[in-house]
């Protein structure tokens, strides 16, 4: 699943990515806040890997767990990578 962030609204997903959130389509996580698809639990360190993600310095892999459309939650290992493109910087 990868899904690609711009001041933390999604701003792309592929299929994988709405089938694991539970999205009808790509399209419906586009346009979302991407702290709203994550337990609350971890909001205080995604908030900090995605502050070293805007400097450019790498995150390690991390289990998180999303919030699927459905309300449910879901274990998941994250990986993060920093990249600009013509919108800017960005984070996949």
């Amino acid at each position: 699943a990868l899904f690609v962030q711009h001041a933390g609204i999604v701003t792309f997903a592929n299929d994988a990515a709405a089938r694991l959130f539970g999205a009808p389509d790509a399209d419906a996580l586009v346009g979302r806040e991407v702290l709203s698809l994550f337990d609350t639990r971890y909001h205080a360190v995604i908030e900090q890997r995605l502050q070293r993600l805007r400097a450019g310095e790498p995150v390690p892999f991390i289990e998180e767990r999303i919030r699927r459309f459905d309300g449910t939650l879901c274990a998941v290992e994250v990986a993060a990578t920093p990249f600009h493109d013509p919108d800017g910087s960005a984070v996949q």
